[in-house]
C-alpha cells in the first residue's frame, strides 16, 4: 500500500562536525528545518538557525 505525502512534512536537525576555523560556526549553531516533498522527484528543505 503506497501512502500519499500531501500534507505531510518532516521535521530535520542537522549537525555539523568540521576542524576548519572558516566552518566553526557550523558546528557551534543549532539548526532546525522543515521538509516536504514537492513534486514526484524534489523535497523542498527550508533550514533556520537558532540564535
Amino acid at each position: 500500500m503506497q501512502i500519499a505525502e500531501d500534507g505531510h512534512y518532516y521535521r530535520t536537525s542537522p549537525v555539523f562536525r568540521t576542524d576548519a576555523p572558516a566552518h566553526r560556526w557550523l558546528a557551534e549553531t543549532v539548526f532546525v528545518g522543515l521538509a516536504r516533498p514537492e513534486g514526484e522527484d524534489v523535497v523542498v528543505i527550508r533550514m533556520y538557525a537558532l540564535g
